[in-house]
């Protein structure tokens, strides 16, 4: 199989420094992906491996590709045999090239530095740092053991030997302190732990999850007080961590045809996925994103919670159900985003300490919202 071709292409794409370029050509990556899903919306899940014929195309293409559903290794092998699969709730993946790049690079990681690298899955982003920095440098872990045991295999079969583990990497990781830490997993909170799992002055890049997928990832520099503090240079989502996947098992609110109130604050507005629709995802992270059918015909963008409340609007009017009032809510949130000017990523930090996570903008001074072990304190504009 002739992929050095492949690979060479899939690094010229890619928007990074000449030695992460080099890292990504010299990275045979079908190793780590050997058979995927893809989501044809005609059928459905679709299982490929190396016997198809654009195989070596997928692969080295920069998307992400699907390796696990619903953390089931076996269904892969059913759907190839019956061609049907129920379910598909994706639990892994090997992360979009592009992504990665970026991350690599704003992980300022030069060799010498100790990594360690938080969601292993399929090994091929550590491959890549073990090109760049050395095995010895990189460590990689995982909650799943059997991704973990894959990718240590595919990982040896290159030469490569950095340290494998199968961890809860939020309670306790192996070696350490690190000079950098690069998680591919959503973390619904920045770990407290990681505060004393990277050195003073290290660096965590991190996605702050929400289920309306945040599409930002923190650079967040360790103090010598123990705090992590940066901005969010990054867009990007990552699965959740597997105790924090969405619910997709319930209905909606029993009272289906719901309350009626009206508003200024159009549906439109949640579907153009652009500035506000990154602060409301960072302030509602436990709503995600729904299209309902209505009494026209059409389908309107709206929000359901994890408790069951649901809202749109059509016409002027937000039709919601459940405990909560969820336009209500998102309508303060618009208040609160054009009172600071509408800001976008590029104004939002976040602070982690050690009893609290608190996301700021402009400063770490001027924090609007602010969470507390279990408790969310939102700061209103001034």
């Amino acid at each position: 199989m002739d992929w050095h071709k492949h690979a060479e292409n899939l690094a010229a794409k890619l928007d990074l420094s000449a030695e992460w370029k080099a890292a990504f050509a010299a990275t045979p990556r079908h190793v780590f992906v050997p058979r995927f899903f893809v989501n044809r919306p005609e059928v459905g899940w679709v299982a490929i491996d190396q016997s198809d014929a654009d195989y070596l195309d997928q692969v080295y293409d920069t998307e992400a590709l699907i390796t696990q559903l619903d953390g089931d290794p076996g269904a892969w092998g059913r759907l190839r045999k019956e061609g049907v699969y129920v379910g598909g709730h994706v639990t892994s993946s090997s992360s979009a090239p592009g992504l990665m790049a970026v991350m690599l690079d704003a992980l300022q990681a030069e060799p010498g530095m100790t990594v360690l690298e938080v969601g292993t899955g399929t090994g091929y982003n550590a491959a890549i740092l073990c090109n760049r920095l050395g095995d010895e440098y990189v460590t990689t872990v995982d909650i799943d053991a059997g991704l973990v045991e894959s990718a240590r295999h595919r990982l040896m079969d290159l030469g490569y030997r950095p340290t494998c583990a199968v961890t809860d990497a939020s309670v306790t990781v192996p070696n350490g302190p690190y000079d950098r830490l690069i998680a591919t997993v959503g973390m619904h909170r920045v770990p407290p732990y990681w505060l004393t799992a990277v050195k003073p002055g290290g660096l965590i890049l991190a996605n702050l999850y929400s289920d309306l997928a945040s599409d930002a990832i923190f650079a967040l520099t360790v103090s010598d007080a123990g705090t992590a503090s940066g901005r969010a240079p990054i867009g990007g989502t990552f699965m959740p961590t597997r105790d924090n996947i969405m619910p997709f098992n319930f209905t909606l609110h029993d009272n289906a045809e719901g309350e009626r109130n009206r508003t200024s604050l159009p549906g439109d507005s949640l579907s153009e996925f652009g500035p506000f629709y990154l602060f409301v995802s960072l302030i509602m992270r436990d709503v995600q994103l729904y299209y309902f059918p209505t009494s026209t015909g059409t389908l309107r963008p709206g929000l359901l919670g994890r408790d069951r409340s649901w809202a749109y609007e059509l016409d002027g009017t937000a039709v919601h159900g459940g405990p909560r009032h969820l336009w209500a809510e998102l309508e303060n949130v618009h208040t609160l985003w054009q009172d600071y000017g509408s800001p976008g990523r590029d104004r939002l930090g976040l602070t982690v300490a050690k009893d609290q996570q608190a996301l700021w903008i402009d400063s770490p001074e001027h924090v609007i919202q602010a969470q507390i072990d279990a408790v969310t304190i939102d700061h209103l504009a001034e």
